[in-house]
């Protein structure tokens, strides 16, 4: 086989299971359009990802503040001020 011959075995090779995993690549329209969607779904799993960060350090801030103030009001009836 020659190169060009084994190019396009390969081509059509992919050509298929892309049209198999429901890619269509035989319009470059398409194949923008499909960009377009995987750089929505980029942005949209980024997005969720900052979302579950923000929201974990919330919840450790949260947990921190009170462990803080039941530390304070303990030691402050220790040593007997319940100002």
């Amino acid at each position: 086989m020659t190169d060009e011959q084994i190019r396009h075995v390969v081509r059509e090779a992919v050509r298929e299971t892309l049209i198999e995993l429901g890619l269509d690549v035989s319009s470059p329209e398409e194949v923008m359009r499909r960009q377009a969607d995987f750089a929505y779904l980029r942005k949209a799993r980024e997005g969720a990802e900052d979302l579950r960060r923000i929201a974990r350090r919330s919840a450790v801030g949260i947990a921190l503040s009170a462990l803080a103030y039941a530390l304070w009001v303990g030691l402050k009836a220790t040593l007997g001020r319940d100002s």
